[in-house]
C-alpha cells in the first residue's frame, strides 16, 4: 500500500535544524571552564569504522590519496619564487594533515605517497628552514605564510608518527615564520600602528587569512610552549576580535579555519572571551553566510560559490563547540553540514566548489569544479574528524552523537565497554547496539544523543528483548544498567519529514526545502519543477519520495551529487532544492 505524506502537515521549521579536538587535535580534552561536564574525543584506534555510508565515502578519498604521487603533491600550489598566486607549503601541509588522519581513523599504515613526502621534504628547505622562498624579515608576506598550513600537518603527523624529521622541520617553521610575524599583524586590517614601517605584500582575494596563523601556532603550542608563544597567541586573537568581518568581506575559509584556533587555545588556557569569541562567529557565519544546503558563501555578502575547505572547517568548529559548551544544538548542525555538505560537496574522492543556494534566487545546487589544491587535499580531514566525532566520553558516560556503523571502545571508570552500532541512518529509523564487551558488571551510562528532527513519542527502545521506558534528558536518551557480553540494545523511531521553512525566508521569500530527517532532499532537474509546499508525498524508501501531483521524485542532495554511485547520481548534474510555496 502507498504511503502517503501530507507534506504540509509535516512542516518543518527553520529553528528545528538549528540547535577540534585538544590543545593538539587529537589528544583527550582537558577540563573546560564554564562547561558543567567534561567533553572528551576518543581516540581514533579506539573506533573502527564498518561498512556503510561514511566508511564508504571515507575510502574514496582515501583512495584518492593513495593514488596521489608525490611530484602532485609537491608541486601543486608551489613556488620557490615570490608570488601573488602560489602558496609554498599548503597543498603539501593539508595533504599531510588529511592523509594522516585519514589513515588514523581508517586503522590503515601510512600511505606510500605520504612517506615518500615526508621524506622530499628536508631536500626541499630554503636557507631559512621553511618551504618556498625566503619571506622578507618582518614576514609580512599573505601568500608565503601559507607555510603555516604545512605546521599543521607537521604537528598532526608527529603526534602520529613521533618522527623527529617532522618535529625539526615544524620548529623551524614556528622560530622562524610564527614567532617573528607578530609585529606585523599591527599592521594588517585593522592596523594599531600608522607608521608605515610594515607594508604587506603578495595579499589576495582570500580577505584576511593571514589571521589563519591562529590554527597553526595552538595547534603546535604543545610541541613547543613558550611564555612568547602564548603571548603572541592573546595578542593575535585581540587583533583579530576588532575586525568587522561582514564589513571587509573576510573569506569564510580563513575565518572558520581560525575559529578552530580560538576554541583550541580557550581549552587550556579558560579565557571566556575567546570562547565567547568563537561563538559570536559561528553564529555570525550560519546567520549570514550558510546556504540553504548548510554549505557557505566564499565570502561575507558574496555569495559567489561554496568551498569544500571551509564546510570542512565549519563541521570542525561544532564538533569542537560542542565539546566547549555542552549545547546540543552544534550536534544538530554537525549532522546537518556532514550530510547535505560535506557529503555533497565531495565529488568522488574530490572537494572543492558549488553554487550557493538561496541567494540571488538561485534553486538549483550544481558541481561548478574540483579544487585539488586546497579542498580536495582538506576533505580527507572532515571526514576523518566525522569518524571521530560519532562518540565522546562525558563525566564517565559513553556518548553516541551520530548513528554510525561502528566499533567502539570505551574506556570508562570500572573498565572498558565495547558496543558495536549498525543503522541505515539517516535513511531508516532504525538502530542496534550490540555489548561486544565488558569488563565491569556495574551501572554504567550510555547517552544517545536524540536530534530534533526524530519525534520523541515515536522512540521505542528495548534491552535485552524487553522494551524499557525512555529516559530523555537534555536531548539525549539515557540508558544506566550494567552491560553484559551479548546484550543487545535497539532503538526505533520515526524521523519528520516534509516541507520545511528555509534557513533565512527573507533571502528567498516564497520558497520552502524537503526533507527527511537531517537530510535536504532534491530533484534532477534542469528546469525548475513544482512541487508546493503542501504536495502530498509517496515514501519510496531510502530517503526518498514521489510528489503525487507531478511524479517527480525527491532524492537526498549527499546520494544525488555521487558521482561514484550510477544509481543515485543526478543525471543532469542539477539539483532543485528550493520550491516555490
Amino acid at each position: 500500500m502507498a504511503l502517503w505524506v501530507a507534506a504540509v502537515a509535516l512542516m518543518i521549521p527553520a529553528s528545528m535544524f538549528a540547535s577540534e579536538l585538544t590543545a593538539r587535535e587529537g589528544q583527550n580534552a582537558i577540563s573546560r571552564r564554564g562547561n558543567k561536564q567534561i567533553i572528551t574525543a576518543l581516540e581514533f584506534e579506539d573506533i573502527t569504522p564498518e561498512p556503510g555510508m561514511l566508511l564508504t565515502r571515507a575510502r574514496y578519498t582515501f583512495d584518492m590519496y593513495k593514488a596521489y604521487t608525490p611530484q602532485h603533491v609537491l608541486s601543486l600550489n608551489y613556488s620557490t619564487t615570490p608570488s601573488d598566486h602560489a602558496f609554498p607549503g599548503d597543498t603539501i601541509g593539508r595533504y599531510i594533515l588529511s592523509a594522516t588522519l585519514l589513515s588514523r581513523a581508517l586503522h590503515e599504515a601510512e600511505p606510500e605517497t605520504l612517506k615518500q613526502v615526508m621524506a622530499a621534504l628536508p631536500g626541499m628547505l630554503n636557507q631559512e628552514g621553511y618551504l618556498g622562498w625566503v619571506l622578507p624579515a618582518n614576514k609580512a608576506d599573505e601568500t608565503g605564510l601559507s607555510n603555516v598550513q604545512w605546521a599543521n600537518g607537521l604537528s598532526e603527523y608527529f603526534a602520529w608518527k613521533k618522527d623527529p624529521s617532522a618535529l625539526e622541520m615544524n620548529r623551524s617553521v614556528f622560530a622562524n615564520i610564527i614567532l617573528p610575524v607578530k609585529e606585523a599583524f599591527y599592521y594588517y586590517y585593522t592596523p594599531e600602528k600608522n607608521d608605515r614601517k610594515i607594508t604587506w605584500v603578495h595579499c589576495t582575494a582570500d580577505t584576511a587569512q593571514g589571521f589563519g596563523i591562529i590554527d597553526p601556532a595552538t595547534r603546535g603550542y604543545a610541541l613547543f610552549p613558550s611564555r612568547e608563544l602564548k603571548d603572541e597567541v592573546d595578542e593575535l586573537i585581540r587583533l583579530y576580535s576588532k575586525i568587522d568581518r561582514v564589513k571587509i568581506q573576510a573569506q569564510i575559509h580563513a575565518t572558520l579555519f581560525l575559529t578552530r584556533g580560538l576554541l583550541r587555545w580557550y581549552e587550556p588556557h579558560g579565557d571566556p572571551k575567546h570562547l565567547e569569541l568563537a561563538k559570536v562567529i559561528y553564529d555570525q557565519y550560519r546567520n549570514l553566510a550558510m546556504t540553504e544546503n548548510y554549505e557557505n558563501y566564499n565570502w561575507f555578502g558574496r555569495p559567489e560559490w561554496t568551498e569544500g575547505c571551509a564546510v570542512v572547517d565549519s563541521l570542525s568548529v561544532v564538533e569542537r563547540l560542542w565539546q566547549m559548551t555542552g549545547e546540543t544544538r552544534y550536534l544538530a548542525d554537525a549532522q546537518l553540514i556532514l550530510y547535505n555538505a560535506l557529503l555533497a560537496n565531495q565529488k568522488g574522492g574530490d572537494f572543492g566548489t558549488e553554487t550557493c543556494v538561496g541567494p540571488k534566487g538561485q534553486i538549483f545546487l550544481k558541481n561548478k569544479s574540483a579544487a585539488p589544491w586546497c579542498c580536495s587535499v582538506w576533505g580527507g580531514k572532515g571526514l576523518a574528524r566525522a569518524i571521530q566525532s560519532s562518540y565522546y566520553l562525558a563525566n564517565g558516560s559513553l556518548v553516541v552523537a551520530n548513528f554510525v556503523n561502528s566499533t567502539v571502545v570505551a574506556r570508562l571508570p570500572g573498565g572498558e565497554l565495547r558496543l558495536r552500532q549498525t543503522s541505515h541512518y539517516p535513511y531508516e529509523s532504525e538502530i542496534k547496539f550490540e555489548v561486544l564487551a565488558s569488563a565491569s558488571k556495574k551501572a554504567r551510562e550510555l547517552r544517545i544523543y536524540i536530534p530534533p528532527w526524530i519525534v520523541p513519542q515515536s522512540l521505542v527502545v528495548t534491552v535485552a528483548g524487553k522494551q524499557v521506558g525512555r529516559n530523555l534528558k537534555d536531548s539525549f536518551l539515557v540508558i544506566r544498567r550494567g552491560f553484559a557480553v551479548g546484550d543487545i540494545i535497539q532503538l526505533r523511531f520515526q524521523q519528520r519529514a516534509g516541507a520545511a521553512d528555509l534557513l533565512d525566508p527573507q533571502r528567498t521569500p516564497g520558497h520552502h526545502r524537503f526533507m527527511h530527517g537531517p537530510l535536504v532532499l532534491g530533484v534532477d532537474a534542469t528546469q525548475e519543477q513544482s512541487v508546493p509546499r503542501a504536495e502530498e508525498l509517496q515514501s519510496l524508501g531510502n530517503g526518498c519520495y514521489q510528489a503525487k501531483s507531478s511524479g517527480v521524485t525527491l532524492a537526498p542532495l549527499c546520494d544525488l551529487s555521487n558521482q561514484r554511485d550510477e544509481a543515485t547520481r543526478a543525471k543532469t548534474k542539477s539539483v532543485q532544492v528550493l520550491f516555490k510555496d
